[in-house]
């Protein structure tokens, strides 16, 4: 976290999805092209 808040690490994310849509993120994730993270919101 020292280092993403000191900025010399930097985070991509992609999109977002809610828990319920995991399987949703998991077909985006496998159609490729996906420039970054893409994160569970609980």
């Amino acid at each position: 976290m020292a280092l993403v808040d000191g900025g010399a690490l930097t985070l991509r994310v992609a999109e977002t999805f809610p828990l319920e849509e995991t399987a949703k993120a998991h077909a985006r994730l496998a159609e490729g092209g996906v420039r970054g993270r893409l994160v569970l919101i609980p």
